[in-house]
């Protein structure tokens, strides 16, 4: 998916240096010491001025927080983080300490990891945030760093570094200048020779203006900049430049040059709409060259306005590459309306900035009102939504898993549910994968098609009702699947039970009968838990459930480096902590007992469905014994779903099990007389399947003193059994 800048190959970087010497050599010259008679007066400042220093009380407070945390002493290092917080110190403040102090991230992390101490740091580090973005994106010491490129050496270098700090923030109006036809020529020059120093964060902006400007020279510059920063995510948008009609031959000429520099050999022989597809993947991966900066909450997205030039709009950082993968995606199709991977994978990277916004916020390059992800899948063919749904399965991503299908379920066809995609098809390979509500969704899908023939083969049928049977056994329990030996096996186990748990216990979890489903597994006290783990991976309905084990042999943390959803669990920690942190690194939260009553019950009615439409597909016995043990539920709403569809399975236990719980006095009433209406329906279509015993007892009921609607209920049932004449004359005359 990404080619890192590691791997770019040497030759091709050095040809490229060859190809840019004679194009470049005016910028060797530039960055030469100016002239003597240029040289700025003395008084030009050579460092950063007087109001950087901070105050000696504040620098010693934070160097006193930072040195506890190392030491673990929660109590002192809050002390010191509350009097930085109520001494009224500034976000910039907080910053340029920040700056001084290479390890505050990991130090503010691990401080983050003491009891009593996360929400205090967590507002230090929002100053820290906040001021880092002050302070680089004042457009004021922005322009002064700008106007120092051109007062002398020290004043230039100077300049230099303060723009650096600012990054993408300064190119607007490095641009601008650029651009501007006032602008001295000589502050260009500088300007020019200083763009590359600005290193990888000013490649975005600088790439969008350069297929944006109107002017060739500024053309010449920018791609100049770009090839010798060297980052291949600008590769699109100089092959863009290269391929359009009206580049003249001299920009064209440093853009061959500049994409040989950032995307090596091949990256000529690509059309435009090839690269912006490839680099949309790589936003999608989320690949580290393109990675927003993950000290900040916040990222930028750049674009071109008329007018205006280069502006910005920040948006939350765990939404950023999945906005640009979709802006690389509909370029993509802007230069080729043919390549249609585009179009899936512009839906997918919609739905997961979907999933991926944190609650409570939005995504402010969108128009207030722009249709949502949801939309865009209804409206998309069922082609497309099968290759979004194949990529999600691959990635073990469940939101857009659910996304894709969602959408298929509304609109496709059965025809269109069941296609096959790369060999595969996606929507019966989500029957078994390790979400259960991914896996209910597709099967409630397939059912709800209603299909005439089959999906594919005998045993996907099959599951799809074991499926469905699982969903109708959901109680919103969380489960653990736990394989513990040992000494501390049974503590282990308490543990587990005390956290809120429902044990499933099982020797060899790659083989054990989950039944429900379950939350997460827990290894302990294995001779080679390394292959334990390995063996449930490998392992589809337990490929993404997290892992917790009690073991830190080599093999086992190699394997937790590279899975992020195995957690150690150390001999003194915390087991119900350990618990939930490693649940909440699952594919969704633990469903809750209005979520799983929601899927019981629905499951129950897609079951019915088949029912009424006579399937000749799905084998509706399967489910049964599921229906029959949620007439147990003390779920009423789940008790009456389940008798109406036991109502459409044509089996003689079916039927008997409805009697025997509509005939039931201890039961709740107004779902009695539901069950004596499913019974009557089942009687009806099925024929009288009922032991002498069991049609006696209704009878019973129908005599027996009682509401009206009760016993109106139960004649209803007592009418469609057709019993003998006998049995009908001892209700006129009672005794006969």
């Amino acid at each position: 998916m990404d080619t890192p800048k590691t791997r770019t190959l040497l030759v091709p970087v050095v040809m490229g240096c060859l190809l840019l010497t004679g194009s470049l050599a005016w910028s060797q010259e530039a960055a030469e010491a100016p002239a003597t008679a240029e040289e700025a007066p003395a008084t030009t400042p050579a460092a950063e001025p007087a109001d950087t220093k901070m105050p000696t009380k504040l620098a010693d407070q934070w160097k006193d927080m930072l040195h506890y945390i190392r030491l673990a002493r929660g109590d002192l290092a809050k002390n010191y983080a509350e009097a930085i917080l109520a001494g009224g110190a500034q976000p910039r403040e907080l910053y340029l300490l920040s700056t001084e102090t290479p390890t505050w991230m990991a130090d503010l992390a691990r401080g983050s990891r003491i009891e009593g101490l996360k929400d205090t740091l967590d507002k230090i580090r929002k100053m820290i945030e906040d001021g880092y973005e002050s302070e680089r994106a004042d457009p004021d010491q922005i322009a002064k760093a700008i106007d120092m490129l051109q007062k002398g050496v020290t004043s230039y270098s100077v300049g230099v570094e303060r723009l650096k700090r600012s990054g993408e923030y300064a190119v607007p109006q490095l641009v601008q200048k650029l651009t501007d036809p006032q602008a001295d020529d000589a502050l260009k020059e500088r300007i020019v020779t200083a763009l590359p120093k600005l290193g990888k964060d000013v490649v975005r902006p600088l790439a969008m203006a350069l297929v944006s400007v109107d002017n060739a020279k500024v053309q010449e510059w920018l791609a100049r900049a770009i090839g010798e920063i060297g980052y291949p995510h600008a590769a699109p948008q100089l092959k863009e430049l290269i391929d359009r009609k009206d580049t003249l031959d001299s920009v064209r000429k440093v853009a061959q040059a500049s994409l040989l520099a950032c995307g090596g050999p091949m990256a000529e022989k690509k059309g435009a709409a090839e690269m912006y597809f490839e680099l949309a993947e790589r936003y999608y991966y989320q690949s580290e060259s393109v990675a927003p900066d993950a000290r900040y909450e916040k990222a930028n997205v750049w674009s071109w306005q008329k007018g205006l030039g280069l502006v910005h709009t920040a948006v939350p950082q765990q939404i950023f590459c999945d906005v640009y993968a979709m802006r690389c995606a509909a370029r993509t199709l802007e230069l080729d309306a043919k390549f249609y991977p585009a179009v899936s994978l512009w839906l997918a990277a919609n739905l997961k900035r979907t999933a991926d916004l944190p609650a409570g916020q939005a995504d402010p390059t969108l128009a207030k009102d722009e249709p949502t992800a949801e939309f865009y899948a209804l409206a998309s063919p069922a082609k497309y939504l099968q290759h979004v749904l194949a990529r999600a399965l691959k990635d073990q991503d469940s939101a857009v898993a659910i996304g894709a299908i969602e959408a298929l379920a509304q609109t496709a066809g059965v025809k269109s549910l069941v296609e096959v995609t790369g060999g595969a098809q996606p929507l019966v390979q989500a029957l078994t994968y390790g979400d259960r509500r991914v896996q209910f969704l597709s099967a409630w899908a397939l059912a709800n098609a209603r299909p005439d023939k089959s999906i594919g083969q005998a045993r996907d049928e099959h599951v799809v009702m074991l499926v469905l049977a699982k969903a109708i056994a959901q109680t919103g329990a969380k489960r653990a699947l736990i394989s513990a030996q040992g000494d501390q096996a049974n503590k282990l186990k308490d543990a587990v039970r005390a956290a809120g748990f429902e044990l499933v216990e099982a020797a060899d979890p790659a083989q054990a009968d989950v039944g429900t489903g379950v939350d997460v597994i827990v290894l302990a006290g294995l001779s080679d838990p390394a292959a334990t783990v390995r063996a449930v991976r490998a392992t589809p309905a337990l490929a993404i459930v997290p892992v917790v084990v009690a073991s830190e042999t080599p093999a086992v943390r190699a394997l937790a480096e590279k899975d992020k959803r195995i957690v150690l669990l150390a001999e003194d920690a915390d087991v119900a902590k350990t618990l939930g942190d490693a649940v909440a690194l699952g594919p969704g939260a633990p469903m809750d007992e209005a979520e799983a009553e929601a899927w019981a019950i629905r499951a129950a009615e897609a079951v019915r469905m088949l029912g009424l439409t006579g399937t000749k597909v799905f084998n509706l016995v399967l489910v049964r014994d599921a229906l029959v043990s949620a007439l147990s539920d003390k779920r009423q709403a789940v008790q009456v779903a389940a008798a109406k569809a036991l109502a459409v399975v044509n089996d003689a236990a079916a039927q008997g099990a409805l009697a025997k719980f509509a005939i039931d006095a201890a039961g709740d009433e107004k779902v009695r007389v539901a069950a004596f209406a499913a019974l009557a329906e089942s009687i009806r279509t099925h024929g009288n399947q009922l032991a002498d015993a069991a049609s006696q007892a209704v009878l019973d009921v129908v005599q027996a003193p009682g509401s009206a609607e009760l016993k109106n209920a139960a004649a209803q049932a007592a009418g469609a059994m057709n019993l003998p004449s006998e049995k009908i004359i001892q209700l006129i005359v009672p005794g006969k």
